[in-house]
């Protein structure tokens, strides 16, 4: 389920991947200064990305449980079901620009480029 949240005079659409919410997270917390700074070798605005991540990792990605290798384990299974056709169409996309007929990793069938 997407939610929505105003943040000063943005709105800004959560949950509709990890990835987007990622970086709507670093969005939200740095400024284009401190992306200047890191580019000009000071990381130190970096810092203040800890604790806005690490809430999104215990929120989202764990879904508020304890952080043990069992929820690991459920948490990057979720991500990656939810990211699979992703990962399929990215994969099969790369392979269709390599070759005639390759078998794709993600799935380990074989693709053919359409002539």
């Amino acid at each position: 389920m997407y939610q929505l949240v105003q943040y000063d005079n943005l709105i800004i659409l959560l949950n509709v991947g990890l990835l987007t919410d990622i970086f709507n997270c670093v969005a939200r917390t740095l400024t284009f200064s401190d992306f200047m700074a890191v580019f000009y070798g000071r990381p130190a605005s970096l810092q203040r990305l800890r604790g806005p991540l690490q809430n999104l990792i215990r929120n989202q990605v764990l879904q508020g449980q304890p952080m043990n290798e069992e929820n690991l384990d459920a948490a990057v299974q979720r991500i990656i079901t939810s990211m699979q056709a992703d990962i399929d169409s990215a994969c099969v996309s790369h392979l269709l620009l390599l070759s005639e007929s390759a078998v794709c990793p993600c799935q380990g069938h074989r693709v053919k480029r359409q002539t």
